[in-house]
C-alpha cells in the first residue's frame, strides 16, 4: 500500500520538480563532501604541523643532549679526591625537552599514529612512538636529578672533608706539641733523638712537595708517621709522656678512615655520572633514529 502511494505521488510530480529534487540532493551531497574533505585537510594540516614542530625540536634536543653527555663525561673523568675543589659542574638546559614534553600525549599519538598519511606512509611505528615518549619522560626526570646531584656532590664532599680536617687538626696539634718539647731535650744519638729526627725528616719531605696539602699527599704523610710509630714502639713507650703516640695514632687512624670515606664517595659519584653520560648518549642515538623517520 505504501509503495503504491509513493508511485502515485511520483506519478503526479512534473519534470521541473524532479529536477529541483535532484539538484537539491546533489548540492547537499557536495556540501557534505566538501565539509568532510575540508575537515580531513584541516586535521592533516594539524598533524603535519605537530610532526614538523616535534622534528625541529628533536634536532635541537639531540644537540643539547649530546652536549650534556660530553659535559657529564668530562665531569666524571675529572672527578678526583685531589681536584674536586677545582672541578666545575657544567650542565645544559634542555629547552626543547620542555617544548616536546608539554605537547599532550593524545596530540602526539594522533599526529604520528593516526590519519591516512600515517597509515599509507607511516612516519613512525608504534614501537618507535613508545621509544620517543619513554625517552622524553626519562630525560625530563633525570635532567633535574643530574643538576641536583651535581650541586649536592660539592656540598657532601665539603662536609666529609670538614670531618677529616678535624682529625688532621688533632694530628698536627700532637706533632707540634712533641716538636716543641723535643727541641734541645734529646741527643740525636739516643733512640728517642733518632726517632725525633726521623719524624722531622718525614715532615720536611712532605712540606717540600708543591702540592703537599692535597688529600693524597697528606694521607701519605700520615701513613709515614704511623709506620714510624709502629716501628719504634719500645722507644715511644719509654717516652710516652712526651710523645703521646696513642692519641696521635688514634687521630691518624680516624683521619685515614675519613680519607677512605672521601675516596669511596668520589668513586661512587664518578660511576654515577658516567652512567648518566652513557644514558644520555643512548637516548641521543634513539631520538636521532626517530628524527630521521619523521616525514
Amino acid at each position: 500500500m505504501e509503495l503504491q502511494n509513493i508511485k502515485t505521488f511520483f506519478g503526479k510530480v512534473d519534470e521541473n520538480t524532479y529536477t529541483t529534487i535532484i539538484i537539491t540532493l546533489i548540492i547537499f551531497f557536495l556540501g557534505y563532501l566538501f565539509n568532510w574533505f575540508s575537515k580531513q585537510l584541516s586535521e592533516y594540516g594539524e598533524r603535519r604541523l605537530y610532526r614538523q614542530l616535534v622534528k625541529a625540536s628533536l634536532l635541537n634536543l639531540i644537540k643539547q643532549i649530546n652536549k650534556q653527555a660530553v659535559h657529564l663525561t668530562n665531569f666524571a673523568n675529572g672527578l678526583d679526591i685531589d681536584s674536586v675543589g677545582t672541578t666545575n659542574f657544567n650542565y645544559v638546559i634542555l629547552y626543547d625537552l620542555s617544548l616536546i614534553s608539554e605537547v599532550p600525549y593524545i596530540t602526539l599519538k594522533t599526529s604520528f599514529l593516526s590519519g591516512w598519511e600515517n597509515k599509507f606512509k607511516s612516519s613512525m611505528s608504534i614501537k618507535s612512538f613508545n621509544v620517543l615518549i619513554n625517552s622524553i619522560k626519562y630525560l625530563s626526570i633525570v635532567n633535574d636529578d643530574i643538576v641536583n646531584d651535581g650541586r649536592q656532590l660539592f656540598e657532601e664532599f665539603s662536609l666529609l672533608n670538614e670531618l677529616r680536617n678535624n682529625e688532621l687538626t688533632n694530628v698536627q696539634r700532637n706533632v707540634e706539641k712533641f716538636r716543641i718539647n723535643a727541641v734541645g731535650r734529646y741527643n740525636v744519638n739516643d733512640p728517642i733523638g733518632k726517632y725525633f729526627m726521623e719524624r722531622e725528616d718525614i715532615i720536611a719531605r712532605w712540606r717540600e712537595k708543591d702540592d703537599y696539602i692535597t688529600p693524597t699527599n697528606v694521607q701519605l704523610y700520615l701513613q709515614e708517621l704511623l709506620n714510624l710509630n709502629r716501628a719504634n714502639v719500645k722507644v715511644i713507650s719509654e717516652n710516652e709522656q712526651f710523645v703521646d703516640s696513642t692519641e696521635l695514632n688514634i687521630s691518624i687512624n680516624l683521619a685515614t678512615m675519613r680519607y677512605e670515606n672521601m675516596v669511596n664517595f668520589i668513586n661512587t659519584k664518578k660511576s654515577q655520572f658516567q652512567f648518566y653520560a652513557s644514558q644520555y648518549y643512548l637516548n641521543k642515538d634513539r631520538l636521532f633514529t626517530i628524527y630521521k623517520s619523521i616525514k
